[in-house]
């Protein structure tokens, strides 16, 4: 018997009070994505489903740039219309990101089909392409408000783009899950479609049919195939797609970059995205946590400081600065898995704070790594992978590759769904394959990163400040390549 599908997620919000990203490096050029939640869905987390949950297009875009060149700042909003991503503040805030050199790409469309005034989002826009408009009063804001067609407020989305010296890039809106009397995916080319073509020409921006470009995709590969590029759920979800359908669509958005032929981007591409992430094979380590005789500890002696076991989990009870390493050097291609909480309840180190991991770690001046005394600032000499999940009292999560001095910011995320919550317990894998790492919380993924130097052996080191944590069930595994399935005969 069939099993019911779990219900829908509802990620998005008639009122999107959201914390967008920033350019990880201003220094840096930056691909800027402006729309719905079909290019950014909620916080990007998946809703507790990983992959199998709702993704946009946005998250998976920026693993095909180098972030060494460029940034990817994904500030898309659930939600939202081209005209409410304007009225809400939205485009305000990121235009005054924006510098010459700089490209911003943008898709909307899904949203600008709701009624123009009403009680829920009061969200729609005038279709079409033209120069109509309507007054209104506005029931959500009280406001007087004059509404304009679709094309309008992508036409003057690319004006002010161009204005600050920067690229515009209109992509027509994915198609959703649904076909016509002949089988084949439904078109946008008669509406949205066709009018942010349109509105590219007369504004003289880059354009990539993305509607028909997926919907195409769709067709070759058939209705079965495409269910699957959705999330499982009741109701039928037919708009947003699951991570994997949010890779399609990235990998498209690419090919239509690479059409176009934009220097700031084209350069910036990685020569391989981290797509592929192997799977896990033999057993290399594993610690129950009966002692800490597989660690090492680096801190300064303090009253109630201390590194211990208990009831099979490592405990850092901290008053300051520390980092545990795990013994043994890794190498190679592997998966490190472990349970990890910080407790807040009433012990003296007790904060929300600096759930923070190296790994790959290495001294390039010294073969004997564990010769500090957990000051933070003495390991900026190191080559590692840093990733710190709530630092700065629980307002960032950052990744950062240190090379020998060099302390480069890789990504820096604030949204709520990237911080901590006291007292629960995360499950954390730290994956290395072939020139790429990502970490991942939960079985979301809140960093990937490909290295055009990657580091391949090293060691692992828990890191904290001020905090009491708990880690459980540390385990590194051997990251293999998956087996390809035969073809069929």
């Amino acid at each position: 018997m069939a099993q019911t599908p779990p219900p829908a997620a509802n990620t998005d919000p008639a009122r999107a009070q959201v914390t967008l990203p920033d350019p990880a490096n201003p220094a840096l050029p930056s691909l800027i994505l402006i729309g719905d939640s079909t290019v950014r869905n909620g916080h990007d987390d998946g809703q507790g489903l990983g992959a199998a949950g709702q993704w946009g297009w946005g998250n998976p875009l920026a693993q095909y740039f180098d972030s060494a060149k460029i940034n990817v700042v994904n500030r898309a909003v659930g939600g939202l219309s081209s005209r409410t991503y304007l009225t809400s503040g939205h485009w305000q805030r990121t235009l005054a990101l924006v510098k010459p050199g700089d490209v911003v790409l943008m898709q909307f469309g899904h949203n600008d089909a709701g009624p123009l005034n009403d009680t829920s989002r009061a969200r729609g826009t005038i279709r079409g392409n033209g120069d109509e408009s309507e007054d209104i009063d506005n029931l959500i804001t009280k406001q007087r408000e004059t509404v304009h067609s679709y094309g309008w407020y992508l036409r003057k989305f690319i004006a002010e783009i161009q204005a600050r010296g920067a690229t515009a890039i209109v992509c027509s809106p994915i198609p959703r899950k649904r076909w016509d009397d002949n089988g084949k995916t439904i078109r946008a080319n008669g509406d949205y479609g066709a009018w942010a073509k349109e509105a590219a020409l007369q504004g003289h921006a880059g354009f990539i049919d993305l509607n028909e470009l997926a919907a195409r995709r769709y067709d070759e590969l058939g209705r079965d195939a495409v269910m699957q590029l959705f999330p499982q759920v009741t109701p039928d979800e037919h708009t947003h797609t699951n991570m994997a359908g949010a890779e399609l669509n990235a990998q498209l958005v690419v090919g239509g970059i690479k059409a176009l032929g934009i220097q700031a981007l084209t350069g910036a591409l990685t020569a391989q995205p981290c797509t592929d992430w192997g799977t896990r094979g033999e057993l290399l380590h594993q610690d129950a946590f009966a002692d800490t005789a597989h660690w090492v500890a680096e801190h300064k002696p303090a009253p109630a400081t201390k590194v211990s076991t208990r009831d099979g989990r490592l405990v850092m009870d901290m008053a300051g600065d520390a980092t545990v390493w795990f013994r043994p050097q890794l190498e190679g291609d592997v998966s490190i898995t472990y349970r990890r909480k910080v407790v807040v309840a009433d012990g003296p180190n007790d904060r929300l704070s600096d759930m923070n991991q190296f790994w790959m770690a290495t001294d390039p001046r010294n073969a004997d790594l564990f010769t500090r005394d957990g000051t933070f600032a003495s390991y900026d000499g190191l080559r590692l992978y840093y990733a710190g999940i709530g630092g700065n009292a629980n307002t960032t999560t950052r990744l950062r590759r240190y090379d020998g001095g060099e302390r480069a910011l890789l990504a820096d995320l604030n949204a709520p769904g990237d911080l901590l919550v006291p007292n629960r317990e995360y499950a954390i894998a730290i994956d290395v394959y072939k020139g790429c790492t990502r970490l991942t919380v939960d079985g979301r993924e809140l960093f990937r990163y490909r290295d055009p130097a990657p580091l391949t052996r090293g060691w692992f080191g828990l890191r904290t400040t001020h905090s009491r944590q708990e880690i459980a069930d540390f385990a590194v595994y051997r990251l293999r390549q998956a087996t390809s399935p035969s073809p069929r005969r």
